[in-house]
């Protein structure tokens, strides 16, 4: 299925959903983001969970500014990404070059994250009917690499 996070329907529902990797990072309105939880809630069985995780302030603060590059002998990458904590929207764009037919071909994607707060995600899970909700710091979690992540689960009643 490919379809827009805000307007999917499954034809039966599910047990558990769960979108990772800051997904929902990159829905740009919390009206967005309430749509996408309304889509996912409608989706799920009574008792169904919901498994999502973040990028937060600190995340954006920390990973989200300055350049890298990747120099290997079959592809060349550079990545450039900024946060505006006005705006509170992460950029970045990707730039890769890869051999092909002899030729090295340059390729591109750009891309923006929303920065959410807590209170904001849980308030939004709430209001589309979710119960249980929660969030967890991944530095508690995981490694100390994870700062600036929040997993939040949900369950529908």
């Amino acid at each position: 299925m490919v379809v827009d996070a805000r307007e999917f329907e499954l034809c039966e529902p599910v047990d558990m959903a769960v979108s990772t990797f800051d997904s929902v990072n990159h829905i740009m309105s919390i009206d967005g983001l309430r749509a996408v939880f309304e889509r996912v809630h409608a989706a799920l069985t009574p008792g169904g969970r919901f498994v999502i995780d973040l990028n937060m302030e600190d995340g954006f603060m920390e990973r989200w500014r300055g350049a890298y590059v990747i120099d290997k002998p079959d592809e060349f990458i550079v990545a450039e990404s900024s946060y505006d904590p006005e705006e509170r929207v992460g950029a970045a764009k990707f730039t890769w070059f890869v051999p092909e037919d002899g030729t090295w071909q340059r390729n591109s994607l750009s891309l923006t994250q929303r920065c959410y707060d807590q209170p904001d995600v849980e308030s939004a899970l709430l209001s589309v009917g979710f119960r249980e909700v929660k969030g967890f710091d991944a530095a508690d979690l995981m490694s100390s690499r994870q700062t600036g992540r929040t997993f939040f689960s949900a369950v529908k009643e």
